[in-house]
Formats: structure tokens, C-alpha cells, sequence
């Protein structure tokens, strides 16, 4: 027979479960920030700032909402949060709200346009888009393509009157950013290399890294919060935006101590979470 003395042993007991997988989470989500610190041997580092307006606009971490690709989801939060990501495939002179452009047929789907989300926040925000940061990550934007998307991009915030210093524009090529720098736009250089076990290599790696990003200058470094510690040692004065995604009670819980911790950082910018 359950009586409530068993409840009440039985609710303590999941309380106490609860805490302590939340430590033991917590643990690991520490060290899962500093995953490659046994990989490169930081023997190089690059002296390079964040400008001014970055350093001074970004001095609090803010939260951003991952993979915005409806205008549901784009309302639901605008109140709450202070930037919103999505994707971005540039097709036909078109900024089509996707993940790439595998089976992208504009004939046989209906899709979201950039244009919709511009138009959903002017309208939203009352005309003030620049109390909010849009983070756009072009997924197919390259040497041949780039001066057309900013082209296009200067005009559609014109249009929906967006502030271009409110657009964040994420490439891994730091050489194509410093046109949409010089016009207005925040950037940020999309950080994913490939590692080696080899430390040597590894270290020329880095290095070229290094030399890209002094050679042309950006606002932020983006990545995945897995390189924390490393984007940390070797551009220790830049502001860096991190994305921590995963849906699952593990990843979740995992990411309440990334949150807390990564957002207390002198120079963490965004922190994007999935939402």
C-alpha cells in the first residue's frame, strides 16, 4: 500500500537524482569546453581586437534563438530575446531561408524569403529593427556570388528600413567579409578547421588561421562552443559567438552550465541556443 510517507520519499529521491546528474552534467559540460586543450600546443597567438563599437555594444552576452525559419517562430521570441540566426541560400538573386541548397526547387515548394523576416520585424519592432540583431549565415556564398548577395542585401534593408549594424553576416572566408564590413554590416568569421593528431600540422593550421584573420580583419569569430577554449588562446582579444545545439535532457542539461559560464566571459559576444 503507498502511503505518503512513500511519496514523499519517493519525490526526494527524484529531487536528489535530478541534483546530482545536474553536478555530474555540469562536470562535463566544463570540460567539454576545453575539448581540444590536449590537441594544439598554443604556442600562437594573434594580438588582433575586436574594434571599438563591438567591444562596447557587445560588453554583455546575450542569447541568440538557433535556426529561425518561420515567421511563427521569429514572433513567438522577438519579445525575449535580443538576436535571432537563420540560414541563408542565395539562389536566382533570391535569399531563401535554408539549410543549403540540396533539392532547392523554387518551383515544386513554397519557401521563406528573407524578405518576409525583414518585413515580419520592421513591422514587429514598430519601425526600431535596431533594438534586434538578425544573424544571417550564407551557406553558399562565395568568390563569385558575394558582391551580388551584398548588393542585394543593402537594398532590402533599405526597403524594410533595417539597420545594417544590426545584421551580422557569417562567412568562413574572412577575405569576402570586408565588403560588407566596409558597408555598414557586423562580421563574423565562421571558425571550423580540420585537426590532425599530429601537433605540428596542427600549429600550421593555426597559424594560417591567424595570418587570414589579421590579413582581413573581422568584428567576431563564430563556432561551436566545443572550440571555446582554443578561439580563446589564440585570439584571446576578440569576441567570439559560440552555438551550443541538441535536443536531447542530456544536451539540455549540459547546457544550462554552458550558458551560465560561457555568457560570463569578457569577450563572449552571442551565445546561440536551440529553442
Amino acid at each position: 500500500m503507498i502511503t505518503l510517507k512513500h511519496i514523499k520519499y519517493f519525490i526526494i529521491f527524484i529531487l536528489i537524482s535530478i541534483i546530482s546528474w545536474s553536478v555530474i552534467e555540469s562536470i562535463i559540460g566544463y570540460f567539454s569546453l576545453y575539448t581540444y586543450s590536449n590537441t594544439l600546443s598554443y604556442d600562437k597567438y594573434s594580438s588582433i581586437e575586436s574594434p571599438y563599437n563591438i567591444k562596447n555594444n557587445f560588453s554583455e552576452p546575450f542569447i541568440s534563438i538557433h535556426a529561425v525559419y518561420s515567421i511563427e517562430k521569429l514572433k513567438k521570441y522577438f519579445n525575449k530575446y535580443k538576436c535571432f540566426e537563420t540560414d541563408i541560400v542565395f539562389y536566382e538573386n533570391k535569399f531563401i531561408i535554408a539549410h543549403d541548397n540540396i533539392n532547392l526547387d523554387i518551383n515544386k515548394n513554397s519557401y521563406l524569403y528573407l524578405d518576409d523576416i525583414f518585413a515580419n520585424i520592421s513591422s514587429i519592432s514598430g519601425g526600431r529593427s535596431d533594438l534586434k540583431y538578425i544573424w544571417l549565415d550564407f551557406k553558399n556564398m562565395n568568390s563569385e556570388n558575394y558582391l551580388s548577395i551584398l548588393d542585394i542585401l543593402i537594398n532590402l534593408v533599405a526597403k524594410y528600413n533595417i539597420n545594417k549594424s544590426s545584421i551580422i553576416i557569417e562567412s568562413p572566408y574572412p577575405s569576402l567579409l570586408q565588403s560588407f564590413l566596409n558597408k555598414g554590416f557586423i562580421t563574423s568569421y565562421y571558425f571550423e578547421p580540420v585537426f590532425y593528431e599530429d601537433r605540428e600540422k596542427n600549429d600550421l593550421i593555426i597559424k594560417n588561421i591567424i595570418d587570414i584573420v589579421e590579413q582581413y580583419p573581422v568584428d567576431f569569430i563564430s563556432c561551436n562552443v566545443k572550440y571555446f577554449s582554443l578561439v580563446n588562446n589564440i585570439f584571446p582579444n576578440m569576441h567570439k559567438n559560440y552555438w551550443f545545439s541538441g535536443s536531447s535532457l542530456q544536451m539540455q542539461l549540459r547546457s544550462l552550465f554552458i550558458r551560465l559560464y560561457v555568457l560570463n566571459q569578457d569577450t563572449t559576444g552571442i551565445l546561440i541556443l536551440d529553442y
